[in-house]
């Protein structure tokens, strides 16, 4: 058994190091939040001076909309998708959405193997477990 524990540690920087690791884009960080309403519409269109609409034009596609534009969107306590995106003639944002974007998505079963640590360590590891739903 003290075998076993010593090697765990080792065993998983081996893994660890093997995971290829993906560089995170712009479009892997940023999702559009619609309420519950705005998602069982088929399409939304978002006004010019909406925030989503100034931070998709501003910051995402850095001016103009690229060729066959999507973005990531999702639903509190909903779905998430990823949407074809336009600007229409005036300015405004354009989104259409996936079919079953406002049901609601279900929550990842979250295993957690851990070894016991120090009684302060313990104190600080639990409300972040109890905060993910384990």
């Amino acid at each position: 058994m003290r075998r076993l524990l010593m090697l765990l540690p080792a065993a998983f920087s081996l893994i660890t190091k093997r995971v290829a690791r993906r560089s995170l884009t712009r479009r892997h960080l940023n999702r559009l939040f619609l309420t519950a309403e705005e998602a069982t519409m088929g399409q939304l269109t978002l006004d010019v001076d909406d925030r989503r609409a100034e931070h998709v034009k501003k910051i995402i596609w850095r001016g103009a909309p690229p060729a066959n534009a999507t973005l990531r969107v999702g639903v509190l306590d909903g779905g998430s998708a990823d949407c074809a995106a336009s600007l229409d003639g005036q300015g405004r944002l354009r989104l259409e959405l996936p079919e079953g974007l406002s049901t609601p998505a279900t929550r990842p079963r979250l295993d957690v193997i851990l070894a016991l640590p120090a009684p302060l360590r313990l104190k600080r590891i639990l409300p972040t477990l109890s905060s993910l739903g384990v």
